[in-house]
């Protein structure tokens, strides 16, 4: 009788094994909670759909994530010996996921001074020019009779593409015969002027518009406008380097 008591037992426990195995197996398998710290003091807690404010969290609190849902993550923590369970910001969670936010590059050009938009402009509305004398003689009557030869000078003037050589004002254009070589490199001051118009104080808004007015004028043959606004953007660049002194 104790035989086959003996032997009901034991193939009673090999018929369990491997129940029990699936269950251990079961338990082995199933997901670890999370347990993280909040990124910063005065985390707010929130219910689950309401969202009405339960509780804070210190940065050194540690909480449990029990699901995640979006931007939302459920979590359960311990406070003055109270379990609680809300919902708080992915974002305020030290989760391993969560990667940091990017650096976000200062892309916004630097403004310059006053000072600063003086000194570049002045190099930006100055051109290159070469200058060449010739010398020769010439006759200047010196009484009804006589006659006596005079020394005669005679200037050109070549324009620099490079901006070398010596600088002038802007207006020493209108000295000049226009042609397309001449226009080209007008366009090019004018995109020049545009785009240091990004970076120029405030104050010189006006200035640069009547330089950028004045060369437009003179690509389309309007001298006396293009001297008229060159005159303008003189005075009033006047006005405002005068506050400097």
């Amino acid at each position: 009788m104790k035989v086959r008591w003996c032997v009901w037992v034991s193939a009673f426990l090999f018929a369990l094994l491997p129940a029990m195995g699936k269950v251990i197996a079961a338990e082995n398998t199933k997901p670890k909670k999370e347990v993280v710290k909040p990124v910063r003091n005065n985390v707010p807690v929130y219910t689950t759909k309401q969202r009405v404010l339960i509780g804070v969290l210190d940065k050194e609190a540690e909480v449990q994530v029990l699901a995640k849902s979006g931007d939302w993550c459920q979590v359960q923590y311990t406070k003055d010996d109270n379990h609680f369970v809300g919902w708080v910001l992915r974002r305020d969670l030290a989760l391993p996921d969560n990667k940091p936010p990017e650096k976000k590059e200062d892309t916004e050009p630097k403004t310059l001074s006053v000072k600063e938009t003086s000194e570049n402009l002045r190099k930006l509305v100055r051109v290159g020019v070469k200058y060449k004398a010739a010398r020769g003689d010439s006759w200047k009557p010196d009484d009804r009779f006589k006659f006596r030869p005079r020394e005669r000078v005679s200037v050109t003037m070549n324009l620099r593409f490079d901006d070398q050589g010596m600088q002038a004002k802007l207006a020493v254009l209108a000295r000049f015969q226009r042609d397309d070589a001449i226009e080209l490199y007008v366009e090019k001051k004018i995109v020049q002027l545009k785009q240091f118009q990004r970076t120029a104080h405030p104050d010189f808004k006006r200035v640069i518009e009547w330089y950028i007015a004045a060369l437009e004028a003179y690509n389309e043959d309007k001298i006396s406008n293009f001297l008229s606004m060159i005159r303008s953007a003189e005075r009033f660049w006047e006005t405002i380097d005068a506050r400097l002194e």
